[in-house]
């Protein structure tokens, strides 16, 4: 078992675009709050493994984010998720400590109380978890 390991959404991580905000292997997505319809990106644990998908739906003005785990044997520790409007809006604490305005997952959010910049938003979430590290839901790389 690995206990109390991050996993995040496919994307690219924070230490290489802001080297000094963190050396932790967080990632993030931008996302495009102008279009419609359905987005999905891996969830991405320890950095390595591949373990679900993490959905994005824009329907009727609202953003929904949810998450799908592909293993059998995992447990859930915590869950963080939040927006930013830029990449420069972004501080080390955000990734760290759930703020007020911080978001739920499976809840709709109207994108009117999103954080944006051109129609787009900084979207960071984090699990901590424990899960088998053999798990045959498991994949390599990503």
């Amino acid at each position: 078992m690995r206990y109390q390991n991050t996993a995040c959404i496919g994307g690219p991580r924070f230490r290489d675009s802001l080297p000094e905000l963190t050396s932790l292997w967080y990632s993030y997505a931008l996302v495009d709050l102008q279009q419609e319809g359905r987005a999905s990106y891996p969830l991405i644990a320890s950095n390595r493994y591949c373990i679900g998908t993490v959905h994005l739906d824009i329907q009727e003005g609202r953003l929904t984010v949810s998450y799908q785990v592909f293993l059998r044997l995992w447990n859930l520790r915590e869950e963080y998720l939040n927006f930013f409007p830029s990449l420069a809006a972004v501080r080390s604490e955000d990734l760290e400590h759930l703020s007020p305005e911080s978001f739920a997952f499976d809840q709709p959010i109207p994108l009117s109380n999103l954080p944006q910049e051109s129609g787009q938003s900084l979207l960071f979430l984090r699990l901590l978890l424990d899960y088998d590290a053999f798990d045959e839901g498991l994949a390599a790389g990503f």
